[in-house]
């Protein structure tokens, strides 16, 4: 796996964690405003491009602008009451 280089395109691979039964989400639903980006001290964002669902796992690609920083933190929130998944946050420290 490569490291994450700032201000290139890095995927990401992950699953997220059913709310109910605390096992991987199966084909979870993604919709616009639950996928947000921080880069190094700013404001969460939506992410550019919405994460693909393949089964339990989910490739999140991160574009070279949203890379562009020296730590980028991914948030996944459900925004639906009662939340299908667990909040998770990922943080991703860059080189270059």
């Amino acid at each position: 796996m490569a490291l994450p280089n700032k201000g290139i395109q890095y995927v990401l691979y992950m699953n997220l964690i059913d709310a109910a039964n605390t096992v991987d989400l199966i084909f979870p639903t993604l919709v616009i405003g639950d996928v947000q980006v921080k880069q190094d001290n700013g404001n969460f964002v939506d992410i550019d491009t919405l994460p693909i669902p393949e089964g339990e796992q989910l490739t999140v690609t991160l574009s070279a602008a949203e890379m562009n920083t020296t730590v980028l933190t991914v948030r996944f929130l459900d925004q639906t009451v009662p939340a299908d998944w667990l909040e998770m946050v990922v943080t991703i420290p860059t080189i270059g």
